[in-house]
């Protein structure tokens, strides 16, 4: 029986996985399916990968991108899609790599973007904004007018802030912190503050 089963669709690769399958056995078949398709793959768009499978732990979805950036290079968006029949929206995506001056990416979930984002780059999300690096471009969560949503960053000095229908920006010449912040409305006003005293407020 097939656990692995690669589609091509219109804008990349559609991967649907089972459900019970050990996480284990899944990768090692993975792998298995992307050197039996290594030329048909190589051919078709990687501009984007959708993941269709059960929840995946936050550490099993970071080795399986890990993966699809090493065969496929760090430019590939991940989304995650839950395996149900009725229609769902997928609950994040995933961007591994550095957004470079100019580019745009936009997300009608959450989105996670491992690497940099620079300035003059341009990323909003519908739902939550996480950056495992600098976020010195412009950000806007919650797009779809979301209060609810936040922006957090490793290294947070956007030149623009923006959730839901609020828009901030840092004074000139501030440094971003050295710990990790947190973006959020609060009163009709975004704050920015460590995600530690974030925490303890939560």
């Amino acid at each position: 029986m097939e656990h692995v089963i690669l589609k091509g669709g219109s804008n990349g690769i559609v991967m649907v996985l089972t459900e019970s399958t050990p996480f284990a056995d899944l990768m090692e078949e993975i792998k298995e399916k992307l050197d039996e398709y290594s030329n048909f793959l190589e051919g078709a768009s990687m501009r984007s990968l959708t993941v269709r499978s059960r929840d995946f732990s936050a550490g099993e979805q970071m080795e399986l991108l890990s993966l699809v950036c090493e065969r496929f290079g760090k430019d590939t968006l991940v989304t995650f899609q839950p395996l149900t029949v009725k229609e769902e929206p997928p609950k994040s995506c995933f961007y591994m790599g550095t957004v470079r001056s100019g580019a745009q990416m936009e997300s009608d979930t959450d989105l996670v973007i491992v690497g940099d984002v620079n300035p003059g780059a341009q990323i909003s999300a519908a739902g939550n904004v996480t950056v495992l690096g600098s976020l010195r471009g412009i950000v806007h969560a919650g797009k779809d007018g979301n209060r609810d949503a936040v922006i957090v960053a490793l290294s947070l000095n956007p030149t623009q802030i923006r959730i839901a229908e609020i828009i901030t920006r840092p004074p000139d010449g501030e440094e971003a912190a050295s710990v990790p912040e947190i973006a959020y409305i609060r009163d009709g006003n975004i704050y920015v503050e460590p995600m530690s005293d974030y925490r303890k407020k939560g």
